[in-house]
């Protein structure tokens, strides 16, 4: 059997919540699922697959990788997104004890 392009490893990170469509969540499942038969490991985490799916991405992508040599002032405009769903938490909860 070939080699994966994923390797299977065990590691925790930062949580993040996102959403995708069920045909993707299938996809992702049967993935993990040839992942463990691949490699021999139980139980392999999903997150983990998912995030090395993305790191995977991003490494192969050429024009993302001339971007971030110089991403000029558009850097300026990137938002660490979970600092945002925080806020919007604390709003939402302030706005709901005034009501």
């Amino acid at each position: 059997m070939g080699k994966a392009v994923i390797q299977p490893m065990s590691q925790k990170d930062e949580r993040i919540t996102v959403r995708i469509k069920p045909e993707l969540r299938q996809k992702l499942n049967q993935y993990v699922t040839f992942l463990e038969a691949d490699s021999g490991i139980e139980n392999l985490e999903r997150d983990y697959v998912i995030s090395e799916c993305i790191n995977h991405v991003l490494n192969k992508d050429k024009e993302f990788k001339k971007w971030l040599k110089n991403p000029d002032k558009t850097s300026d405009n990137i938002v660490d997104i979970t600092e945002d769903k925080k806020e919007e938490k604390i709003d939402d909860k302030e706005e709901q004890k005034t009501a």
